[in-house]
């Protein structure tokens, strides 16, 4: 149903978008600062949440042609869930950090975002690398649906020929061949992850076939924090560079947050005075980063239930 309706969009939107495709291909990496223009010239029967919605599939399929070409010499050493771990454990350093850093401002985003559904949004335009993305850019609807069938297959070589084929001038060519170059995990979590016996191999595919993330996550976090920090570096800046490159569309708090809000703000008083004695005790079955994200919880508790009443009175 959505990969049909994805085509019809596709559809529309490439008719509308031909009368400016030339000025699209002027600015490559610019798609979504040109959305007001692109807008004005669509139909007159595509909405403009229609067009988000075109939008959305097409940077979906950009993202996950791009995130294919990643691992095409990453998921080798990597799986692509050990990926998601590290760049998990990384935010969770990220927003402790901060939040250690200045508590009045982590309050102050808090009670903002109790007023502010705004911010709830998170929109990803998948424009790193700029050489990759402007080939994209100018596939028709027929193109991405064969490269999403080739991710979906895992057919990351013959994506690979696909956009090495595209790439029309030799100043693309070499930024897109020494963005593939530098494609390579670190060597300081390749001894991580080559120092692993038989047994723990086994047992890391196990957590990976159950898609136990938390267990995989805990596992590296201990791991890079043992290492000396010019490695701990090392590792992260690749992170930080998978993440420019693509995985800043991945929010992986924002299911987490989400459920827990499910649970924690149910009406019933029971749940809360089950959350305050598990805060109490320090939340001796979770992580530290679960810790930290249940205290942040209880405070928006009380701050929601304060203002609530407040606004009755």
């Amino acid at each position: 149903m959505i990969d049909r309706k994805r085509a019809e969009l596709f559809k529309t939107k490439d008719k509308a978008l031909k009368s400016v495709v030339d000025n699209a291909q002027k600015a490559p990496g610019n798609f979504a600062a040109d959305i007001n223009e692109l807008t004005a010239a669509l139909s007159l029967n595509l909405t403009q949440e229609q067009f988000k919605y075109a939008e959305a599939y097409r940077n979906a399929t950009i993202y996950s042609v791009i995130c294919a070409l990643w691992n095409t010499k990453v998921e080798q050493e990597l799986p692509q869930i050990d990926q998601y771990a590290i760049l998990e454990y990384y935010s969770e350093k990220l927003a402790q950090k901060e939040a250690e850093e200045n508590i009045l401002i982590w309050l102050w985003n808090i009670i903002r975002k109790l007023f502010d559904r705004e911010n709830d949004k998170f929109e990803c335009y998948a424009n790193e690398p700029k050489c990759v993305r402007a080939v994209l850019d100018r596939c028709g609807e027929t193109e991405l649906e064969h490269l999403q069938q080739a991710t979906d297959n895992n057919e990351s070589k013959l994506i690979n020929d696909f956009i090495k084929k595209k790439l029309d001038d030799s100043e693309m060519f070499v930024e897109y061949d020494k963005w593939n170059n530098a494609n390579d995990v670190p060597g300081a979590l390749k001894e991580i992850i080559h120092s692993l016996s038989q047994a723990q191999r086994r047992a890391m595919e196990k957590l990976r076939r159950l898609e136990l993330t938390d267990k995989i996550k805990d596992f590296y976090r201990e791991n890079i924090e043992k290492t000396s920090l010019p490695k701990q570096q090392e590792i992260e800046l690749f992170f930080r560079r998978m993440n420019t490159t693509f995985a800043g569309c991945y929010k992986p708090n924002i299911k987490k947050t989400k459920e827990r809000q499910v649970f924690f703000l149910k009406p019933q008083n029971s749940h809360l005075k089950s959350l305050e004695q598990q805060h109490k005790r320090g939340f001796p079955d979770v992580s530290c980063a679960e810790r930290f994200s249940g205290a942040k919880l209880l405070i928006s508790v009380f701050l929601r239930s304060f203002f609530a009443a407040t606004l009755r009175i």
